[in-house]
């Protein structure tokens, strides 16, 4: 294999730190959000826990139409993904040819 072909260390840890950088967040986020309310601001966090839908039901609840556009942020991009699929299958059949 050659060298250039062959990731160092050093640079596949700077990989890892970034991606690791990137989704800490979200995970916190996310395990937040599956806490009960009264867990989430404790000092020292637990990060071990019994996840919970509560507060997922509350905000059925209480702004359902949350939920309907989050349907529509996910649409959106999806339509837009399949449009620039689309164009660029074309534009690739003809730089093919």
């Amino acid at each position: 294999m050659r060298d250039a072909a062959r990731a160092s260390p050093a640079r596949l840890a700077l990989i890892l730190l970034a991606v690791a950088w990137s989704l800490l967040p979200i995970a916190l986020v996310v395990s937040a959000s599956l806490k009960p309310a009264r867990e989430i601001f404790e000092t020292p966090p637990r990060l071990l826990f019994l996840p919970t839908a509560e507060n997922y039901v509350r905000l059925w609840r209480t702004a359902p139409e949350f939920f309907r556009t989050l349907a529509n942020s996910l649409i959106v991009p999806a339509g837009a993904r399949l449009v620039t699929i689309a164009c660029s299958s074309l534009a690739g059949y003809v730089y093919a040819r």
